[in-house]
């Protein structure tokens, strides 16, 4: 194991600790009975406001089909809502609806109360540092999700 991995490693068993005692501390939050594939929905709906079907079938790699049914149990449960596009009547628009909206207010205070709590004992250099890597992080995955996406033509 060459040294790179075992810090890599030694990060991710770190960070399994630390969200383990996050999860722990705030249990209520994860407390719903949401699947991960209904928070990815829920998470890109409150990122874009409003977001077609098609949209969201493209950004999950999920077929259409796949997205309306969770579409179909989410509005059921009042976490989104759909309409029609009124500039394309052919199109559905997907927004967060009351429970929805509830529940990234819940995930904002949260955020803010972990933010007070732990990471005021950072510098902002540090948090500067942690947000850098963290973005390299997830230009490096996206950069090998599109070369993996082009070798698969």
């Amino acid at each position: 194991m060459n040294e790179i991995t075992s810090y890599v490693k030694e990060a991710f068993a770190l960070l399994e600790k630390v969200n383990s005692s996050i999860v722990k501390e705030h249990e209520s939050l994860f407390s719903h009975d949401l699947t991960p594939k209904q928070m990815l929905l829920l998470q890109i709906v409150r990122d874009e406001k409003e977001v077609t079907v098609n949209q969201l079938s493209e950004k999950l790699a999920f077929s259409p089909s796949s997205v309306s049914q969770i579409l179909g149990r989410l509005e059921n449960d009042q976490y989104v809502k759909r309409s029609i596009n009124a500039q394309n009547r052919r199109e559905v628009l997907v927004a967060l609806d009351k429970k929805g909206t509830k529940l990234f207010k819940e995930y904002d205070r949260v955020d803010n109360l972990i933010i007070e709590k732990y990471y005021s004992h950072f510098s902002l250099d540090e948090v500067i540092q942690f947000r850098d890597l963290v973005s390299k992080l997830y230009q490096v995955i996206q950069l090998k999700r599109s070369e993996g996406e082009e070798s698969e033509r």
